[in-house]
């Protein structure tokens, strides 16, 4: 899953937008909190948390399935 969760991090506009978006501090390491999760996948709580990112998610699936 970590793949389609880096698609879906760029799709959002990177780890630096994403974190802004999510009201991350900068300053305490938010941006780098989401670059992890290109690797680790995005946690299922904040996922769970911000509706629009699951949204997003199945828009990226069914891109992916009608390529």
């Amino acid at each position: 899953m970590s793949k389609e969760d880096a698609a879906l991090i760029e799709r959002l506009g990177g780890p630096a937008n994403l974190a802004r978006r999510l009201r991350f501090d900068p300053k305490k390491g938010g941006v780098q909190r989401v670059q992890n999760w290109k690797v680790r996948g995005i946690p299922a709580s904040v996922e769970r948390d911000n509706q629009w990112i699951a949204k997003e998610r199945r828009a990226l699936r069914k891109e992916v399935v009608e390529i």
